[in-house]
């Protein structure tokens, strides 16, 4: 007999919540509604309904014998008795998959130590998390009040920021954006003033658009920028290998501007006549020590004028004039700031490429509708460490056990479950 194809548990056709923070649950969250209490169901159908709902939310991964081991018709809550306030409610059947929260796969999930109790099981075996200072292997550990839960910060890290690109994407992304930036410089220079107004004119939303301190703010940027670029290039030391890079990356630059047919004129005065003596030398001889001493002749001469041109533009920047200047994109040019993409360090998501998860660490999509932190666990995030307080209970209009579903879907879940066990 052929095997029945599996349906996705995110599945969009099926609509169940699940326990994750997946885009599509998001999506299945937003346009749920009370479709299981129809009229034309009998009352059998809709308890049955209620249960299949909130087990796909609560502990998707445990067979319904494994469930009824655990389940206790008697629900915990805590009223208070000295409230001079109206009484309110107690929501006492949200507390019917109390049991479920004692895991540590799922109190990992509610701890924002993993996206999903799915993960936190994948964590958990391969022993990146300890319980009391212990390692252990087994997810369905029941935490008991005051227990101690630690997870690997790069697991933390992995889980809740966004997911590390591959290559490929990582550079089609990389030459998307260094072409964008290529063409707004250009539309800086040709206008400087009407750029500075679309660039910096939307981020100006606490207020005002205050032109005058927006423009201070750049040029604190632009010197900043420049000055770190005047003392790297100061402190660049020569060898053999990146001599012969960065001449060649001069060479290369003045061989499109002047050609192969520049002759040598006068001493090597600036970095057009040392390049002119590169090109009139015999290149088949690259190793020779004259070829080496010109070579270092023509970076040296390079590295002086950009120095200079650097300088200029700081005194322009610190001047005390507030009259805006067209060059206040120098900010962001990659001779200045040295770098073709100012905005980040290294390539796409793989700043540090030994990471697992986006680099530059970023929280991942979606995130915020999930953010919602237990009463019952004490979370550090700093250390990636949770105390398991108490079991999760009910009290007057609040509960501890989080759910997508409402209050109606519990009831009659546990109307199903109490009927069954008689």
């Amino acid at each position: 007999m052929p095997k029945k194809p599996q349906v996705p548990l995110k599945s969009l056709t099926r609509g169940l919540l699940r326990a994750t923070w997946h885009k599509q649950n998001l999506y299945n969250i937003f346009k749920k509604g009370d479709e299981a209490f129809r009229a034309n169901l009998t009352e059998y159908q809709q308890r049955w309904k209620a249960k299949k709902e909130t087990r796909a939310y609560h502990g998707e991964h445990l067979t319904e014998r494994q469930w009824q081991g655990i389940f206790n018709p008697r629900l915990s809550s805590v009223a208070n008795r000295f409230n001079d306030q109206k009484a309110v409610d107690i929501p006492a059947a949200m507390d019917l998959y109390a049991p479920i929260e004692r895991r540590l796969d799922v109190a990992m999930f509610r701890s924002f130590f993993a996206s999903s109790p799915k993960q936190a099981r994948e964590f958990v075996a391969r022993g990146h998390v300890k319980v009391n200072g212990q390692r252990t292997r087994h997810s369905r550990y029941p935490l008991q009040p005051g227990d101690v839960f630690t997870v690997d910060p790069d697991c933390v890290l992995r889980a809740v920021g966004r997911s590390k690109p591959s290559k490929e994407f990582s550079s089609k992304v990389d030459e998307s954006q260094a072409e964008s930036f290529k063409e707004f410089l250009e539309q800086c220079e040709e206008d400087p003033e009407g750029m500075f107004q679309a660039k910096y004119r939307p981020l100006s939303v606490d207020g005002s658009y205050e032109p005058e301190r927006l423009y201070r703010e750049v040029r604190k940027m632009a010197v900043q920028h420049t000055t770190k670029r005047i003392e790297q290039i100061k402190s660049e030391s020569f060898d053999l290998s990146s001599l012969e890079e960065q001449a060649s990356e001069v060479i290369e630059e003045y061989r499109r501007s002047y050609g192969d047919s520049s002759t040598v004129s006068g001493e090597y005065e600036d970095v057009n006549a040392a390049a002119t003596a590169v090109f009139a030398k015999d290149v088949s001889d690259k190793s020779s020590p004259e070829f080496i001493a010109l070579k270092k002749l023509l970076v040296d001469k390079y590295r002086s004028s950009l120095v200079t041109e650097l300088e200029e533009a700081v005194r322009e920047f610190r001047a005390p004039s507030l009259m805006m200047t067209p060059h206040w994109y120098y900010a962001y040019l990659p001779e200045f700031c040295g770098s073709d993409m100012p905005w980040q360090t290294g390539e796409y998501g793989l700043q540090d490429p030994s990471k697992s998860y986006f680099t530059p660490w970023t929280p991942r999509t979606f995130l915020a509708p999930f953010a919602i932190l237990p009463h019952h666990i004490e979370i550090s995030f700093k250390t990636c460490t949770a105390v398991y307080l108490r079991d999760p209970v009910t009290r007057d209009g609040h509960t501890e056990v989080i759910s997508p579903l409402p209050l109606i879907f519990h009831e009659e879940a546990y109307r199903f479950y109490v009927r069954r066990r008689k």
